[in-house]
């Protein structure tokens, strides 16, 4: 029968050597019999005379506070669990209970520990790191950055785990920070392009269930604890992206290197832990078991010691499957096979000469950030601005400064940076900016345009003026087109307006309506509006409403189209809009989802490392209807 211990070192890890005061230890221990009533009883005896052993705690104790230790409601005849808080030498103590219970002929299957961090309310654990795990990357700024970082192997790595990220309940019992030696764990699984299967996808599947075997054998635990259970094989099955049982890996490509996706069920990877704490059970998922078995079939197969891989879960928080994947490395067969695939396939594409989205061979360059802190920017006058002020670049010399507005909280007021020094923007309201992303330039760049709360706001920078063209309740995007236009995206659904925000107000009064005391809960449709961004006296109407659950915007090839993309699974994914006339036409829908698309060069690039073919032909060779209505039935969604 298999022992399992984790960290693989167990006390002799360096972590235990010296910890924080603000850390605690986390002690798992499952027997490997289960304990008759009187050996469980001696059992007890054992671990409180070692609780009250003066001496074996001399010079563990973090400075000013005696060590806490809890184990009577943990304890059962089929181990135990408990925290040690306030302990800084903990590997001395620990090691003499595993040899006390050992004097009893008690011995452990499971042994593990794990380093966390309480919050304040003392219901969620933070994991910790382990000492010598590698150095994580903390200034990646976009995708590009992220995958990069995953395979530069002498540098920093994306972080293991999603940070901050609470999962179902303080029952889940956490160890440290996921780490296995040589194999770097990047959380975030990018979109890939799907190749058809070959041998070496069957070969790598294969290699996974055998490495799951061999790691998950015997070890089994009931999923939820119980004295009653008995224990279940723990079998893992590799499911497709359909969620049904695999044949073989599924064969992904990005930007060069091919890999392989598989998925797992959580609840394979569930495992029950005695616990009354709380009342209940505890429980975890044997991640760390799971990462162990994929470095054995990266090993086998010669693989990049990389995985990337993501946690899913349902809309109540509750894990239900992770996604890993796999990578060749760049010089192996395998790669040199798919990158003359997909050579082929972009080059059919191109000849075919109509709209079409196909593979990137290379991963185009990182667009470089549009807002940037003040401190750190290189616009004149940005240093000029008070701490904790942000800018967004402007293509010339025009930029937008967003100060914070000391009479709202997490508000910006408006300033102009330019030619000339630093001024505040006449802006209606308080001029309140709320969401520090939503800000695109006109072509020129000496205008631009910003969505708050619940305006959309024309900002001239050299006349240091401002003055809204459409109030609604809810903006969440706006990009900016050719002819003076401008579309912006509202917000889809339920959301709360706060009556604190001057714009909220604004928004209230212009409808003739009261404004709450308390916020509000609104249910706005899905809707994009075009609008107009000449100055009026009064906001006017939009152009055009477009009805249309988009997840995102971008404007390309001079404003003159624009790449709607939505999370949501509709007929479509992504919507290519066409601007002709004065109003906006659909030119093509698409089922591949293109979000972060980007122009460089002329070309058309996605964050999910596609390139969009063909977009200025197709645009060209858009016949408007006669009566200058466009058919937007094609994106409109469904009731």
């Amino acid at each position: 029968m298999n022992r399992l211990r984790l960290p693989a070192e167990g006390l002799d890890h360096p972590t235990f050597d010296t910890l924080e005061p603000d850390q605690n230890v986390n002690v798992i221990l499952v027997w490997r019999e289960p304990l008759d009533e009187q050996l469980a009883d001696q059992a007890v005896e054992v671990m409180q005379a070692w609780f009250d052993d003066d001496a074996l705690w001399d010079g563990c104790e973090a400075e000013d506070e005696a060590h806490a230790f809890r184990f009577q409601t943990s304890f059962s005849s089929a181990g135990v669990m408990f925290t040690l808080a306030n302990t800084i030498h903990p590997r001395e103590p620990l090691r003499a209970l595993i040899a006390r219970l050992g004097e009893l002929g008690i011995e452990a299957r499971e042994e593990l520990f794990g380093v966390a961090v309480w919050d304040e309310d003392a219901e969620v654990e933070r994991s910790a790191p382990e000492v010598g795990a590698p150095a994580i990357a903390d200034d990646l700024t976009c995708i590009e950055d992220h995958w990069r970082a995953c395979f530069d192997l002498d540098g920093p790595q994306p972080a293991p785990e999603l940070a901050g990220e609470v999962r179902e309940s303080a029952s889940e019992m956490r160890l440290n920070q996921l780490h296995v030696p040589g194999l770097r764990i990047c959380y975030a699984t990018l979109t890939p392009n799907f190749l058809p299967p070959d041998d070496r996808a069957t070969e790598v599947l294969g290699a996974v269930d055998r490495a799951l075997t061999a790691v998950f054998h015997d070890l089994a635990w009931p999923r939820k604890y119980g004295d009653d259970d008995e224990p279940e094989p723990t079998v893992i099955g590799v499911l497709d992206r359909d969620g049904e049982p695999a044949t073989h890996a599924e064969r992904i490509f990005r930007a060069g290197r091919v890999g392989y996706s598989l998925a797992v069920l959580a609840q394979d990877l569930r495992v029950g832990y005695p616990r009354q704490l709380r009342g209940g059970w505890a429980y975890r998922f044997r991640e760390h078991e799971m990462f162990t078995a994929l470095r054995a079939a990266i090993e086998e197969l010669g693989l990049e010691p990389v995985v990337l891989w993501k946690r899913f879960a349902d809309g109540d928080g509750e894990l239900q499957h992770f996604e890993f994947q796999l990578w060749e490395r760049l010089d192996a067969p395998a790669t040199a096979r798919a990158r003359a695939e997909v050579a082929a396939l972009r080059a059919q594409k191109l000849a075919d000469g109509g709209l079409a989205v196909t593979p990137l061979l290379e991963e185009p360059e990182a667009r470089p950030a549009q807002l940037v802190a003040a401190a750190t920017c290189d616009v004149p006058g940005a240093a000029d601005l008070p701490e904790g002020s942000l800018v967004h670049r402007g293509p010339g010399a025009w930029h937008l400064g967003l100060v914070p507005d000391d009479e709202v909280d997490d508000g910006y007021q408006l300033w102009a940076l330019g030619p000339t020094a630093p001024r505040r923007i006449d802006a209606p309201a308080s001029g309140y900016y709320g969401k520090a992303a939503r800000c695109a330039f006109l072509p020129g760049g000496t205008r631009c345009v910003v969505a708050t709360s619940c305006a959309v706001r024309v900002v001239d920078l050299e006349a240091g003026r401002a003055w809204d063209r459409l109030r609604s309740f809810g903006f969440e995007e706006v990009v900016a087109l050719a002819d003076g236009l401008a579309l912006v995206r509202g917000s889809v659904g339920e959301h709360y307006l706060f009556p604190d925000e001057p714009d909220v107000v604004a928004a209230y009064e212009a409808d003739d309506r009261d404004v709450p005391d308390e916020p509000e809960e609104v249910d706005e449709p899905s809707l994009l509006y075009l609008i107009d961004t000449a100055e009026a006296a009064e906001p006017g109407p939009a152009v055009q409403t477009l009805p249309c659950r988009a997840g995102g915007l971008t404007a390309i090839l001079g404003g003159t189209v624009v790449v709607v993309w939505t999370p949501y699974e509709e007929a479509w994914r992504t919507a290519i809009l066409a601007l002709k006339g004065g109003r906006l036409h659909v030119l093509a829908t698409l089922r591949e989802a293109l979000p972060d698309v980007r122009e460089v060069g002329g070309k058309v690039y996605s964050s999910t490392c596609v390139e969009l073919l063909h977009a200025a032909e197709a645009r060209d060779a858009l016949e408007v209807p006669a009566d200058g209505e466009p058919d937007l039935e094609a994106i409109a969604p469904d009731e």
